[in-house]
């Protein structure tokens, strides 16, 4: 069982499942550009309550202010 667990816990797809479940967002899958820019615990706050399109508009703001 603990190889079992040690296995499961390496592959990224898990961890962010299971990132997404203790956040209150089940079932939301955090996109690559988001995880490239370090935005995905903003991502899943906003997807648990308002939704995955409010959380990538926010994240996409987040990304364009941070450029200027």
């Amino acid at each position: 069982m603990s190889a079992a667990s040690k296995a499961a816990l390496a592959d990224p797809e898990v961890r962010a499942r299971m990132k997404a479940s203790r956040a209150g967002a089940r079932g939301v899958v955090v996109p690559n550009w988001v995880i490239l820019a370090d935005l995905s615990d903003e991502y899943l706050e906003i997807a648990a309550l308002s939704g995955e399109e409010a959380a990538a508009s926010h994240c996409r703001r987040l990304k364009r202010e941070a450029a200027e």
